[in-house]
């Protein structure tokens, strides 16, 4: 080695230790030129000294014979005697310790220590038995200096006050003769005293003190003054008159002296200094002492960026701010440039070798040792691992997988004065996107370990950190470039990328940003975490596939959740994003026509407002929330309601935060409501924690330092952080998209398993695959990976396998409890566990509507802006609402069915009618039977009896016409029981309106007859001549019979009579009777009927006189009479009473009216006929109408 060098021992060493690496302490130990073989025999022995000496040959080493021994049973190595018997110390060693002199002074007595120190392992009980030498000294306790000077010499004693109570206690004497004055002499002695006592007071605390007499200006306490003290009356009385000097200088304590010196008081600058000290990162933790204290650092002012009534106010803050943030910026920068100076001078870091023997220095590291000065600088020796894994960021493989994972998150891009690229580790890490990145590790290792899927063919990945959208060009360009170049124009048979297939980014903005770049060549894009709808357009994103249910799926579930608790009144908060304005979108189409309304809506940015929202939606009354935002703007509602006291709130998260770690955990998360989180199924990946625990064991620590050392990295793959991890940090991670990440590897996999042709040994590995075959296969595959069967639509969307989850904060830590599932695999399914929700309200499900809900009965009659704004409107009777048809519109009943008011639905009503069972329907019609007997008989008796006086003074021949038209209108009583038809309906009206009216007219022309007869013959005998004639009689009945015979043909054509049902009188039950028909042709056919009954009346009344046999006035009149008070009385009860009955008594009115004329006209001349036959003789008559002449001469 050459002369001159510094290092030339460690060089030398590492040197001899790569000569001998793998024989170090198996049998060989080397330090520097020493070298000693350790054997268990003598036959070993031989073979590892010609072992070693043939290496030494090698490397051309050469040993000095004479300072070689072989074969020893005892040697001396760095002053220690090694035998079979252990370790011994040198008796040499030892003789000269106990031949030492005795110490005189304090650096005799260290040096006597730290040789004696060198043996302490071999003395028992070593501390006990030097502590009276070592306690001599405190080094916890202050030294005092004290010097004086005289004329010839100066003098120093140095003290320390051991002890309870403290007393002075002298150390050490020092004295020396000088010639100069006494102020240099003292001087000299301070300087000197220090020079001889450093080793000691170089830590503790040193108090100078002269014996000399105290001046004016230094007022000195009684007694020995403390630190401060001391402090302060040099500071008072000594640096505020003459001033701080110039080489004063205090190691960590500047700081605080200048503000000492000025004429503030200390108490000034407290709050300034605290918060300065509040707001340094510490290295350790990477956060301030207000990170890790309050989970945020507060401002230097306590603004919350809330417009304020002062714009002055405003602008200043603001202004504020920006210059904080330039400032903030540039220390950044000179940060980086002090690393990159400061990088220049360092040597690199040297290369280990697996399994290589080294050395840790203790420089850096703090050892838990009794004494400092006995600490060793290296530790013993570490082997470097068997395996070493030189980047997480690529793997070599037959075919290489893209990755993009967002390692650190940057959270919005500063304004900068000059073009700077952005270095991701340079920002927040996120230990979640480290986590995915861990996942497509294992799943690469899963599947170039298993022996079914891609035998003989092994994956290799290369990733990326996405840490922002103006960060990813690069890893892109790598991604889709050949041998480092891009051919724009090439082919898609002849275009071969670097990646056969990719997978990520997080995010649907970043996604669609970069998608274009990718599926333009058709490289299969399979993306764990993008769900906007708008990518399953493949038109524009021809293949783009992706493992995690798209925005559609997940507002479908959304609106499950709100319509199984009954909320319609909503709010929506997204951020300014793709994720967050495509579901927004989907949302806005899929609650059209569920009853849900949107009563806020706001897309928040990068200096949203959080505060005025949150105060919005409270005034609002909406009680349900949901976050439809990336986690970083979750984050900031979330605290943002904590802060401002948002109570009894349901919120719920969509899939990008509803697993979050952090959230959780913050102090008062449990006051602002309950959360409800829509999160993939978990599905566990079997070995992955193993592979973690492995990983961390095996990876080498500063794998992150070697690649940013690296030259041939141009993108993001540094992490700085991640070696740091443990495995429990990385395995309870958030775990919401690792299956989707599982997932999206082994799609890749299994699709190049199909281009390749493999079979359960091989696979084609001659063949040349490029990336569109693979999108074909992708589009085929169908197959389970843990239990979940993987497979994809038409739009390269996959199945939905979707949970529900509770946070449960009040836990420690805080779960996610899983309340319910939605499956549309192998068919839609939704349900929710109620009894597993513990709401934050005691219990009940809380309410989010707009109005409150109708009672029962009422119908909601909505608002001109929300469709679940209403107001509540009782339905009438015989209508009825349908909340689960239209809850906005009283729906009549059908004519069949009644209901009361306030209904929901409607009863049948009772069809009533006149039945023939009913007992007062038998009477009746047993009364028509008799009638009709009673008639016939009549009939039958006047037949018998045609040729008498009686039957001809009744009429004669229109006797029976009149006893048949009876008949037929008894007949027609009949047509009043039953349920009504249209034959009911006309025989029941007409042939009584026909028959009687042409009864009237008979009676009518026999009432005139008789009259004219008696008394108007004989005054006009020509008129009475006429009328036998011409049989007077029967075309005064034919004429009024063909009147009303054309009244009731227009009667039945123009309206004819039929069935009728009357829903209005009561409302259970339909009355069913017969319509009357056209008003006006009845009122003809009433009135030709009350025109002959009145014709009827009066000639009856004109003929009161008449002979008894022919007097019929009384008969006739009694008949009318009975017959109009009868149709008075039944027209009366038809205005009245509304009930079946009234056609009981229509039936009973035709009755009575049959029943008068028959007892007034017919029975009396039936009786005669049976009972007084002698009345009955033309003799009779003859002398009956003598009579009546002599009675009419006389007058």
């Amino acid at each position: 080695m050459p002369y001159g060098l510094v290092n030339t021992h460690s060089i030398f060493q590492d040197f001899m230790h790569a000569v001998l690496r793998e024989y170090l302490n198996r049998f060989v130990i080397v330090y520097i030129d020493d070298i000693l073989i350790y054997s268990r025999n003598l036959k070993e022995h031989c073979v590892h000294v010609r072992t070693i000496l043939s290496r030494l040959r090698q490397f051309q080493l050469f040993l000095k014979a004479k300072k070689c021994t072989f074969h020893q049973t005892s040697v001396q190595f760095l002053g220690y005697i090694i035998s079979e018997t252990g370790i011994h110390m040198d008796k040499g060693k030892t003789e000269a310790v106990t031949s030492w002199p005795q110490p005189s002074t304090i650096k005799e007595l260290l040096c006597f220590l730290g040789f004696a120190n060198f043996y302490r392992r071999f003395i028992k009980n070593y501390c006990t038995i030097t502590s009276p030498i070592t306690n001599l000294l405190y080094p916890e306790l202050p030294f005092v200096l004290e010097v004086d000077a005289s004329t010839t010499g100066v003098g120093a004693v140095l003290s320390q006050r051991p002890g309870s109570p403290p007393r002075l206690h002298p150390c050490g004497f020092f004295s020396r003769k000088l010639s100069y004055n006494i102020g240099n002499r003292e001087l000299l002695a301070i300087k000197l005293a220090l020079e001889e006592w450093w080793s000691s007071v170089h830590y503790p605390v040193l108090e100078i003190s002269r014996p000399m007499p105290c001046p004016d200006s230094m007022l000195l306490k009684k007694g020995l003054p403390t630190a401060l003290e001391t402090a302060e009356l040099l500071f008072n009385w000594v640096f505020h008159q003459f001033g701080l000097p110039r080489t004063f200088y205090f190691p960590g304590m500047e700081g605080l002296f200048l503000p000492k010196c000025d004429r503030k008081p200390i108490p000034w600058f407290l709050g300034w200094a605290e918060y300065a000290q509040n707001s340094l990162s510490q290295p350790s933790t990477g956060l301030t002492p207000f990170q890790c204290i309050l989970g945020y650092q507060p401002p230097l002012f306590p603004w919350s960026g809330d417009p304020s009534d002062v714009p002055a106010v405003d602008y200043w803050f603001q202004e504020c701010e920006r210059v904080w943030d330039e400032a903030h910026h540039h220390l950044q920068r000179a940060v980086r440039r002090q690393k990159m100076a400061a990088d220049l001078r360092r040597a690199p870091t040297p290369t280990y070798q697996p399994e290589q023997k080294v050395w840790l220095s203790t420089r850096d590291i703090r050892l838990c040792l009794p004494c400092r000065k006995l600490s060793p600088r290296f530790v013993s020796p570490f082997t470097t691992p068997r395996h070493h894994v030189e980047s997480e960021f690529s793997l070599k493989g037959d075919y290489l997988l893209g990755g993009l994972f967002t390692l650190h998150e940057v959270q919005h891009a500063t304004p900068l004065s000059t073009p700077e690229a952005i270095e991701c580790f340079r920002y927040t890490f996120s230990k979640s996107g480290y986590q995915m990145l861990q996942v497509m590790r294992f799943a690469v290792e899963e599947i170039n370990n298993s022996t079914t899927l891609l035998p003989n063919v092994s994956l290799g990945y290369e990733i990326f950190d996405h840490c922002s959208d103006t960060k990813h060009f690069p890893s892109i360009f790598d991604f889709i470039s050949k041998n480092g170049s891009i051919k724009p124009k090439e082919k898609l048979n002849n275009y071969q990328p670097k990646v056969i297939a990719l997978t990520g980014p997080y995010g649907s903005t970043r996604t669609i940003t970069i998608a274009p770049l990718i599926t333009m060549d058709l490289i299969p894009l399979v993306s764990y975490g993008a769900s906007s709808y708008t990518l399953s357009n493949k038109l524009q994103y021809p293949s783009f596939v992706r493992t995690i249910p798209s925005n559609k799926n997940l507002i479908e579930m959304i609106i499950h959740i709100i319509r199984w608790f009954g909320w319609n009144w909503v709010a929506f908060l997204g951020s300014q994003d793709d994720y967050s304005e495509d579901g927004l979108r989907i949302f806005h189409k899929y609650i059209s026509n569920t009853g849900i309304c949107l009563a806020y809506q706001e897309a928040l940015g990068q200096r949203a407002n959080y505060s005025q929202t949150l105060k919005k939606i409270d005034m609002l009354n909406i009680n349900v929330i949901v976050v439809f935002a990336v986690p970083t703007y979750a984050r900031n509602i979330i605290k943002a309601a904590i802060a401002n006291n948002i109570q009894g709130k349901v919120w719920i998260a969509s899939e990008t935060w509803a697993m979050n770690q952090q959230l959780p955990r913050e102090p008062g998360i449990g006051k602002i409501g309950t959360v409800i989180g829509i999160t993939e199924r978990l599905l566990s990946l079997p070995g992955f924690d193993k592979f973690i625990y492995k990983d961390r064991r095996t990876m080498n620590a500063y794998c992150a330092e070697s690649n940013i050392q690296s030259k041939n990295k141009t993108c993001n793959q540094v992490c700085d952080y991640c070696p740091l991890l443990t495995a429990e940090e990385i395995i309870n991670e958030n775990p919401s998209f690792s299956f989707t990440i599982y997932a999206a590897i082994y799609t890749i996999a299994h699709a190049l398993h199909k281009v390749l042709q493999c079979d359960m040994n091989e696979c084609h590995k001659n063949m040349t695959v490029k990336p569109y075959m693979l999108l074909e296969q992708m589009k085929k595959l169908d197959f389970p990976l843990n239990g979940h069967q993987v497979k994809y639509d038409d739009n390269g969307d996959p199945t939905v396998s979707f949970a529900v989850v509770l946070w449960n904060t009040e836990t420690n830590p805080p779960r996610f409890d899983m309340v319910g599932t939605y499956d549309t695999y192998p068919e839609i399914t939704f349900n929710i566990n109620n009894s597993l929700l513990h709401w934050h309200n005691n219990g009940s499900v809380p309410f989010s509507n707009c109005s409150v809900e109708c009672k029962e009965g009422f119908s909601r009659e909505p608002d001109q802006y929300h469709s679940c704004c209403f107001l509540c409107k009782k339905c009438p009777r015989n209508s009825y609402v349908n909340y689960s048809w239209n809850p906005y519109t009283c729906s009549l009943c059908a004519e069949s069915e009644w209901s009361d008011e306030g209904s929901t639905t409607c009863k049948i009503r009772t069809v009533v009618y006149l039945d023939f069972i009913e007992i007062h329907s038998i009477i009746v019609m047993f009364s028509a039977t008799c009638l009709i007997i009673l008639l016939i008989a009549i009939f039958c008796l006047f037949a018998y009896n045609f040729n008498t006086p009686v039957v001809k003074s009744a009429g004669g021949s229109m006797c029976f016409l009149m006893l048949t038209c009876l008949i037929m209108s008894t007949i027609s009583v009949f047509f009043f029981f039953g349920k009504p038809t249209s034959v009911h309906c006309l025989l029941r009206n007409v042939v009584f309106a026909f028959f009687f009216t042409v009864f009237l007219s008979c009676m009518a022309v026999r009432s005139f007859q008789i009259v004219c007869i008696f008394k108007m013959a004989a005054k006009f005998p020509n008129m009475h001549s006429l009328w036998v004639k011409h049989n007077g009689q029967w075309l005064f009945v034919g004429f009024f019979s063909i009147i009303h015979l054309i009244s009731c043909v227009l009667w039945m054509t123009v309206s004819t009579p039929k069935p009728s049902s009357d829903s209005l009188t009561f409302k259970d039950q339909i009355i069913l009777s017969c319509e009357m028909g056209n008003t006006v042709t009845l009122s003809i056919i009433v009135f030709i009927g009350w025109f002959l009954g009145f014709l009827c009346l009066l000639f009856s009344y004109m003929g009161r006189d008449l002979p008894k046999n022919y007097n019929e006035a009384k008969s006739i009149t009694f008949s009318l009479i009975l017959y109009n008070v009868s149709w008075i009385v039944y027209f009366t009860a038809y205005l009245i009473l509304k009930s079946k009955y009234i056609q009981l008594v229509n039936a009973m009115t035709q009755l009575s009216s049959i029943y008068g004329i028959i007892f007034s006209y017919f029975i009396p001349k039936s009786y005669v006929i049976i009972f007084q036959p002698q009345k009955n003789t033309a003799a009779y008559f003859q002398t009956s109408i003598q009579n009546y002449t002599q009675t009419i001469s006389r007058t």
